[in-house]
């Protein structure tokens, strides 16, 4: 697999999550984000995949995207990405931040692209 087709692959599972995350769609969440992952977030902290996958019913969407993908290869099976969200809506009654810089780093499992590791932060604009 060529560097820009592991790329537009990444970017596109990356919004694969993305897009289930707020939709609420957990056995998506669950093919797609390795089970001994976390993620990383200045207002939930640190939480493992599996409880991020239980509580995402508490999140009320009205509108996301996400722009401006950079993707850096680590090893041939880890590369990391990173991009802009923008996003309206709450999760467990508290208003989600409208800009984050995020980061997910990826790994090739047996079963395929993983997500293993998802870092925001607040981005002021």
């Amino acid at each position: 697999m060529t560097a820009s087709v592991a790329h537009r692959e990444l970017v596109e599972r990356e919004l694969m999550i993305l897009s289930a995350i707020y939709r609420r769609d957990q056995a998506v969440m669950t093919a797609l984000m390795a089970p001994d992952g976390f993620g990383v977030d200045p207002d939930f902290g640190h939480k493992r995949h599996p409880d991020l996958i239980e509580n995402i019913t508490t999140a009320e969407i009205e509108h996301w995207g996400a722009s401006n993908f950079q993707v850096s290869w680590l090893t041939s099976d880890a590369y990391v990405i990173a991009y802009e969200l923008s996003q309206k809506g709450a999760y467990r009654g508290e208003q989600l931040p409208e800009h984050m810089a995020c980061s997910t780093v990826w790994w090739r499992a047996q079963t395929g692209w993983q997500a293993l590791m998802h870092q925001e932060s607040h981005a002021d604009r």
